[in-house]
């Protein structure tokens, strides 16, 4: 009587023959398990018994002129489950593939239950919509790219926003000709298009700097604020 106790093995690996637990019957009533003697078939020269098949694959085990079947179960990588987990990004940056979460599943065990696998950046490819390997965010709204592992696609939306408005508000005092008005009485606001949830962003910059401080005319003076996101006047 022959048995195999070890695990499900993936298609294409081997299982080991120390897996097979072989039970030899006399007619005298006696009784005893070998652990060698025993020829397992089909068996590849030099590899060893290779499951080829999903599911139940079947070989034969011989010993001394007798024969018992043991099956070993086999299963594959079925599909991959990609999830983008990261923040929406401004249209022209690139977002991090750390937020790329990849999921290998594969066909069940014998037991009806499901081995899932994260896999690791090197693991898969991600390319856009153009199908380049390009993880920059090229439009407002969703972007879509394709993760890929051995054939096994899945695709992930990643939201794009962009810059709405850019404002630049003097609040100081009136300044005599020919002085200079404090760069700290203006504030410039960006305004960008929603983000995937609705909300609005918002940003009070402070890095900017402007054309020049000084002012030279009677009446409105008009100066330009530059800073990451464009120019207002």
């Amino acid at each position: 009587k022959a048995e195999y106790v070890g695990p499900d093995i993936l298609v294409g690996n081997t299982f080991k023959s120390s897996d097979v637990v072989v039970n030899v019957y006399y007619t005298d009533g006696t009784s005893k398990t070998v652990s060698d003697g025993y020829e397992i078939t089909p068996f590849k020269e030099n590899v060893g018994p290779v499951v080829n098949d999903l599911k139940w694959n079947t070989y034969t085990v011989t010993y001394e002129g007798m024969t018992d079947d043991i099956r070993v179960w086999g299963y594959k990588p079925e599909s991959i489950d990609a999830e983008y987990v990261g923040p929406d990004i401004l249209v022209g940056n690139m977002f991090a593939s750390k937020d790329v979460n990849v999921t290998l599943i594969y066909t069940p065990y014998h037991d009806g239950t499901v081995r899932k696998d994260d896999l690791a950046k090197d693991q898969y490819t991600l390319t856009n919509a153009l199908g380049l390997p390009n993880p920059t965010v090229t439009d407002v709204e969703w972007n879509d790219y394709t993760v890929n592992y051995q054939g096994l696609t899945d695709g992930i939306k990643v939201w794009g926003y962009k810059l709405k408005d850019l404002t630049a508000v003097y609040n100081g005092p009136d300044i005599y000709i020919g002085n200079e008005y404090n760069k700290a009485d203006v504030t410039v606001t960006a305004t960008f298009t929603p983000y995937h949830d609705g909300t609005n962003k918002v940003v009070n910059v402070e890095n900017f700097d402007v054309d020049s401080l000084v002012v030279p005319v009677l009446g409105p003076n008009v100066y330009t604020a530059s800073c990451e996101y464009g120019k207002a006047p």
